[in-house]
């Protein structure tokens, strides 16, 4: 699929998601405005993303030598990005702490049929996740961090799995533009990463921003 068809796809699943009726992030809301916005289940966005940073993401993946495996930290509420990367990649490997959110993901939209689909369930720290996610993938061609937001849990995230990113793939951060102290801190880390404040190496980012608050950025390993 090029990037057309791809985001046609995603506007047709997105337009037409059978509850959650929040369609794309507003690039132009807030963190506040958004929080009041989704009060109920009728509202949630079916893929959390900005439609221009998502898509930017998509053109960046498809510029990838190899798209055979990504590993997904977050599953997000509806399972969106999820949904996104199964057309992208020969094998989604998604690390989720709600087993919930998962299985209705699976019969709502998978029909049960898992497919390429492999889903780790419990947080991304645990040990025994770990080791299930590095004995399955080995090496992959994509890391997506978009788990819990804190700082620690972020940076141990990138601490855990870099390593499983072969040599010219690509390590994405999601929710970089602003920190909110003590609950979104991901763009410090991404900052902290720039300047080699993590394991003495400057990682080379590059942003995709095209919101007020959210934001991906990434470097190739």
């Amino acid at each position: 699929m090029d990037i057309h068809a791809i985001a046609d796809d995603l506007d047709n699943w997105v337009t037409n998601h059978p509850w959650a009726k929040g369609g794309y992030v507003d690039p132009s809301s807030t963190r506040e405005e958004r929080i009041a916005y989704h009060s109920n289940k009728s509202s949630t966005n079916p893929i959390q993303q900005v439609r221009e940073e998502i898509l930017g993401l998509v053109e960046v993946m498809l510029g990838l030598k190899k798209r055979q495996k990504i590993v997904e930290i977050g599953f997000g509420e509806i399972g969106g990005t999820h949904r996104l990367f199964k057309q992208l990649f020969d094998e989604v490997h998604t690390i989720e702490v709600r087993n919930d959110v998962v299985d209705r993901h699976v019969h709502e939209q998978m029909e049960g049929e898992l497919g390429n689909s492999h889903f780790y369930i419990g947080p991304s720290n645990d040990p025994d996740n770990y080791l299930n996610v590095c004995r399955a993938v080995v090496q992959c061609d994509a890391l997506f961090i978009d788990g819990h937001h804190s700082r620690n849990i972020v940076e141990s995230d990138w601490r855990m799995y870099h390593h499983l990113v072969r040599e010219g793939g690509i390590i994405i951060f999601h929710d970089t533009i602003v920190d909110f102290e003590g609950e979104r801190e991901v763009a410090g880390l991404v900052e902290d990463l720039s300047h080699g404040n993590i394991n003495g190496r400057k990682h080379e980012f590059s942003h995709i921003h095209k919101s007020v608050d959210v934001g991906i950025s990434y470097y190739i390993v």
